[in-house]
């Protein structure tokens, strides 16, 4: 019984975790009815100078998104096989975990370096906006976790 609650309890951490990282992206980056790009880019007021100096740094975040996000449907894929096998806590099962966590942790990373990229682009209020954007979307996921 102590084994089924402990796998329980990485599975709601998993959860949650995994909650955070795609809530997090998806509130800075795919507000409805437009795309990422559109959205923050109209949030800051960005000029179309600075949108061809930002163009590069928002093609190299993409492409390491696009990577990012297959490994962690790749690694959910492994945990729900490996579940299936091993129907217990396992060191496998374990490792499925910390792949996924692995590849959110670095997603949440290149996102955070992705914005501070953008930096020398902006002017000191469009990059204080920024930062008061993410910071609000981190917190109102905190609060929504709770």
């Amino acid at each position: 019984m102590k084994k089924l609650l402990q796998f329980l309890g990485l599975l709601a951490i998993v959860a949650v975790v995994a909650s955070a990282s795609c809530l997090l992206t998806r509130t800075l980056f795919h507000p409805a009815r437009m795309d990422s790009h559109e959205w923050l880019h109209a949030q800051l007021g960005i000029t179309a100078d600075q949108e061809r100096v930002l163009k590069p740094i928002e093609a190299k975040y993409a492409q390491r998104k696009v990577e990012l996000a297959a490994a962690i449907r790749e690694a959910n894929a492994e945990l729900a096989t490996v579940i299936l096998e091993d129907k217990q806590s396992s060191p496998r099962v374990n490792a499925a975990i910390e792949k996924i966590h692995a590849a959110q942790g670095e997603l949440q990373m290149v996102t955070l370096d992705h914005l501070f990229a953008m930096k020398p682009a902006l002017t000191g209020e469009q990059f204080d906006k920024l930062l008061r954007l993410t910071a609000d979307a981190l917190e109102s996921n905190s609060t929504e976790n709770h």
